[in-house]
């Protein structure tokens, strides 16, 4: 699998979650583009904010999620620092993706104008209600890196 398909897969892994858990979805899709130079097509993502998925529930805050396996998560943090979000309603998240023992986990951050902070079992159970509980060996904490 190449680390694209990977992340592809991974974003609609969140992003099926997040259905399951009752919010409206939308998942950024690629663009394709043409180089002259090499003369051939290539992927090129269209991030909306640094996000890989929008959400949103009927009286809850939007969600701005990006899904990464990528370890130095610094520069997807500054990316999303770097947009004027209204904090007051919408959450700005990162999930990132591990593999424990043969499985994918996801440690998640909320992003905030100050720095990030890792979730626990509250933010986590507020996101996902009662599905959280279900499904929580897909989370860890401790540690990224």
């Amino acid at each position: 699998m190449t680390k694209r398909n990977r992340g592809r897969w991974l974003e609609r892994m969140v992003a099926a979650l997040l259905i399951e858990a009752g919010w409206s979805v939308h998942l950024v899709q690629s663009a394709v583009a043409f180089n002259p130079g090499k003369k051939q097509y290539y992927a090129k993502k269209q991030d909306i904010f640094g996000s890989d998925i929008l959400a949103m529930k009927p009286g809850r805050v939007f969600l701005f999620i990006q899904v990464t396996a990528d370890t130095n998560i610094g520069r997807k943090i500054r990316t999303f620092r770097s947009y004027p979000f209204p904090w007051d309603v919408c959450r700005v998240l990162i999930f990132q993706a591990k593999k424990r023992k043969g499985r994918w986990k996801f440690k998640v951050g909320r992003v905030e104008q100050t720095g990030v902070d890792w979730a626990d079992e509250c933010l986590l159970e507020d996101i996902f209600g009662d599905l959280f509980w279900e499904k929580r060996d897909l989370f860890w904490a401790g540690r990224i890196g």
